[in-house]
């Protein structure tokens, strides 16, 4: 397995880990507001996690 695909690995578990957050956040949600949060939240760390995941390749690249 190369770096970028243990990158790529753990990106897509970070992902499961917000998913699991965002469903739980949405059953104990108690207002729309609640909701709302909750959606903002995994919308951020979705985009965070994009953008480290292609530092993280654009580094390791750089070093082949």
């Amino acid at each position: 397995m190369t770096d970028p695909d243990i990158i790529q690995q753990a990106y897509e578990d970070t992902i499961k880990q917000f998913y699991g957050i965002l469903f739980d956040a949405s059953v104990l949600a108690k207002t729309t507001d609640d909701q709302s949060q909750a959606e903002q939240r995994f919308k951020a760390g979705v985009l965070k996690a994009r953008e480290v995941r292609d530092k993280a390749i654009s580094l390791v690249s750089q070093n082949t």
